[in-house]
């Protein structure tokens, strides 16, 4: 037998094999219809259609990376769909709409990881080698998931997902971010009523603050607002170099030439001051002169002691009047003889600055040293508001990426369903194939 006869011998005739297709379509499609509607029937009570939304998130705050929150508790996926923020949704949305349909909605919303690929082969190589592999998960899918395609739109399923979302973002805002970076607590009323040296004793202490501030906020690194253009490292130079170079000479200045608005005002203070300086100058030396009396009292009461002892040794009286006791008193009496003479120094620096005020001829009112803590005051006053539109920016811009990114993705597994059922009908087709097949080969035998 040559190759062609070979050939022929195990050809498929299509022809034959439609005619035999053809007088057998009664049963085929009879088997099609039956197959189908049992398979049908069957995957809808086994694996019911479902009509799911999701929402795609991806946290970026500092920590996610760890499994942590920015103030080191634990996170876990299920804070972003709480109850709490599933009901406060709910309520928002029922309102919103004027309808009641989102109730008990915890029923209808779970959360999973979203792995990428290259995890997923990290952690199957990982589990085949028996080693511990540790990833905490940054992207999850919320799902808005029913059995019915009429009980909530693909709309309503997707602005309710956003809802949590954007509920779960203002929730963490408020408990971890900030609010202003500079709190500017005082009004320009009160500062102009204040005397030189508290204006600018308040705004060295509003610079310092400022800069505080401002470097901490930079140990996350540098950040420059989008709306401003100015970067955190910008704002603190300028601020160091106007505390520094400015606001110390002009405090300097108002020090030395004791720059007052009211000269009879500021006298009435010092004198205050003074009398109160000296009150406490006097309790002061009341307690040295007291501790001074016991000190003396001890040592004369040892002195006794030793003069009526029997034992004469020279050692042995030594050591007695090193003892901790007389050590303790020692000490006591430096320290607040010290504290003494250090108040009565103050008094005395004080006294002469009055006196040196009570017989200047002028009330110091220096319009210069107006205009230079004017010129600081708007100065500090725009940094300050640069800084706090500069730190507005960042909280935007470092929490807006709490949701990195949001985007609603519908999935109906009826198609699924549908596909499953299609396979499953065109089995009595292929075994109809099948059958012509073998119908040829018994032929040719």
């Amino acid at each position: 037998m040559n190759e062609a006869e070979k050939t022929a011998e195990f050809s498929f005739d299509i022809k034959k094999a439609i005619k035999y297709l053809w007088r057998n379509k009664i049963y085929i499609i009879f088997f099609m219809i039956l197959f189908a509607a049992v398979g049908g029937y069957t995957l809808y009570k086994i694996k019911p259609p479902q009509y799911t939304t999701y929402e795609r998130v991806e946290l970026t705050f500092a920590g996610i990376e760890n499994g942590q929150n920015p103030d080191g508790s634990s996170f876990s996926a299920t804070q972003i769909i709480a109850p709490k923020i599933l009901n406060e949704a709910a309520k928002d949305l029922n309102k919103r709409l004027g309808t009641d349909n989102f109730q008990n909605i915890s029923y209808y919303i779970s959360i999973e990881e979203d792995i990428p690929f290259k995890i997923k082969e990290l952690q199957k190589l990982a589990a085949k080698n028996r080693k511990d592999f540790t990833y905490h998960p940054s992207a999850f899918l919320i799902k808005f998931t029913t059995t019915s395609p009429d009980k909530f739109s693909d709309k309503a399923k997707k602005v309710f997902l956003n809802e949590i979302v954007q509920i779960y973002k203002r929730n963490f805002i408020n408990k971890y971010g900030k609010g202003a970076i500079v709190p500017y607590s005082q009004t320009d009323d009160m500062i102009s009523q204040a005397d030189f040296i508290e204006q600018i004793g308040f705004y060295d202490l509003l610079a310092a603050d400022l800069i505080k501030n401002l470097t901490e906020l930079k140990k996350d690194g540098d950040f420059t607002s989008p709306k401003t253009g100015k970067s955190i490292s910008y704002i603190v130079d300028n601020v160091t170099f106007l505390k520094k170079s400015y606001i110390s000479s002009v405090q300097a200045e108002i020090q030395a030439l004791k720059l007052t608005k009211d000269l009879s005002t500021l006298l009435n203070k010092l004198k205050g001051q003074l009398k109160n300086l000296q009150n406490e100058t006097l309790k002061k030396q009341a307690e040295a002169n007291a501790v001074d009396r016991i000190f003396r009292q001890y040592n004369e009461t040892l002195l006794k002691k030793d003069s009526n002892s029997k034992s004469s040794n020279p050692v042995e009286l030594n050591l007695f009047k090193g003892s901790d006791s007389n050590d303790a008193l020692l000490k006591i009496l430096v320290k607040t003889q010290s504290a003494a003479e250090q108040s009565k120094t103050e008094v005395q620096i004080l006294e002469a600055e009055i006196k040196d005020l009570e017989n200047s001829k002028t009330i110091n009112n220096n319009k210069t040293i107006v205009k230079k803590i004017k010129e600081i005051h708007d100065k500090l006053i725009y940094w300050a508001k640069e800084s706090n539109l500069l730190y507005k920016d960042y909280i935007n811009n470092r929490f807006s990426s709490v949701i990195a990114g949001s985007t609603p993705i519908v999935i109906n597994s009826s198609l699924k369903n549908l596909v499953i059922l299609l396979i499953i009908s065109i089995i009595p087709l292929i075994i109809a194939c099948g059958f012509a097949l073998f119908d040829q080969m018994v032929e040719k035998l």
